[in-house]
């Protein structure tokens, strides 16, 4: 099954390379429970709209980031923005 992942506006092109890679891609802001949020800079523009799945949800960091670098934290399931 495809994990469904929820991106920030303005994240276009990261949204349709994730689609490509076979993921369901939606809009943080469309509210949709998601198994990964990803957002740009400021995550206290968009956690209010951060709706997570009944497994709890991963979130991170997609600045700086290649598609290729997302995919692998998607599939293992781990980041570690803080440090």
């Amino acid at each position: 099954m495809s994990k469904i992942i929820a991106v920030e506006r303005g994240m276009e092109l990261l949204k349709v390379e994730l689609e490509k890679m076979g993921y369901i891609v939606h809009y943080i802001d469309e509210k949709v429970p998601c198994d990964v949020f990803i957002f740009r800079s400021n995550l206290n523009n968009s956690l209010s709209s951060v709706l997570p799945n009944s497994h709890g949800s991963l979130i991170l960091n997609g600045d700086r980031k290649s598609v290729e670098e997302i995919d692998q934290i998607i599939k293992r399931g781990l980041y570690s923005p803080l440090f």
